[in-house]
């Protein structure tokens, strides 16, 4: 019935301004997909009423979006509030419609209008993360920090394993100003905790973590995780580059350069980490040790490409000593 109702509208509007509404690639997409359902309903007439609730998604989204435009296109966003409005109250189990209207409310600027509207989006579904974060953010545009940290917490504990939301809401915590540093500093350290121990062992999340707390200038929290990544992945070699760039950045370069050493400690004595260790050192300003990691280097292989490389960064980090 939505569709129905809107594709008539749309059509009524497309006829006003001159346009073909059923010639654009939309309706050709959407003709596409009605007969790849008729097939698929063929082939599996068991799976009728599943193939006909994607196929309704689709539809109701596109015509949503082709109305969307229409009123756009004319320029008047009021004429689409009203729209929505009509059609809710006729409708007032829609909640996709409801959070249209909510977002074209915020794009007019009319803050306190959006606000309850999200409100009433999650009074009816409060699993719906996208009002969540929208109303976090327009509370974020009022200065309410506490309530938007609120939703988000809520949001990250429905989702626990999902990054984003233990970033967003730690960041929010971080930049409360109402808080003490001390108080704001610890409630965004315990959110953002959760980015690795929700997916405790993945290295790929310990970094994530780790760059994090690196740029709030938490140190220990940011060592500790580059070195979980480490002890998940011992073997892969950009985790040693991490944590001995983040110590070089806190001055602390004997460290660095040890830790840089680690990617040829062993079986990783290779040419080719040979050659990424004399890389690093040489763009971090250590000449002498690049040049002593690139004649390692030699002794494993003199020419050939992997040669040549050792070769030609010697010259370049001989030259830029003169």
């Amino acid at each position: 019935m939505l569709a129905l109702v809107c594709a008539f509208a749309l059509g009524l509007m497309a006829t006003e301004a001159g346009m073909d509404a059923g010639t654009d690639g939309a309706s050709q997409q959407e003709q596409s997909l009605r007969a790849c359902y008729e097939q698929a309903l063929l082939a599996n007439p068991s799976r009728g009423t599943a193939f006909e609730r994607l196929y309704q998604s689709y539809a109701d989204a596109e015509t949503r979006r082709r109305l969307d435009d229409a009123f756009r296109t004319k320029g008047d966003l009021e004429a689409l509030v009203r729209f929505y409005d009509d059609w809710i109250a006729k409708h007032d189990d829609d909640i996709e419609m409801r959070l249209a209207l909510a977002g074209v409310h915020r794009e007019m600027g009319q803050t306190a209008e959006a606000i309850a509207r999200y409100e009433e989006v999650l009074k009816r579904a409060g699993s719906r993360r996208d009002a969540r974060q929208a109303l976090a953010a327009l509370y974020l545009d009022q200065g309410r920090y506490g309530d938007a940290a609120g939703e988000l917490r809520q949001a990250a504990a429905a989702a626990p394993q999902d990054a984003i939301l233990w970033e967003q809401l730690g960041s929010v915590l971080f930049d409360d100003l109402t808080e003490t540093e001390d108080d704001r500093r610890e409630q965004a350290r315990d959110a953002w905790l959760h980015i690795f121990s929700e997916r405790p062992n993945d290295p790929v999340r310990a970094v994530r973590a780790a760059e994090v707390f690196r740029a709030h200038k938490l140190e220990d929290e940011a060592l500790e995780h580059y070195e979980k990544a480490i002890e998940l992945a011992p073997e892969n070699t950009v985790y040693h580059e991490y944590i001995g760039e983040y110590l070089h950045h806190l001055g602390r370069e004997d460290e660095a350069i040890a830790r840089w050493r680690r990617l040829v400690a062993g079986k990783r004595g290779t040419v080719a980490n040979w050659l990424r260790l004399a890389e690093i050192l040489a763009g971090f300003g250590h000449a002498d040790e690049a040049l002593a990691a690139v004649d390692q280097g030699l002794k494993l292989v003199a020419d050939g490409p992997e040669g040549f490389k050792l070769v030609a960064l010697r010259s370049e980090v001989l030259l830029d000593q003169q």
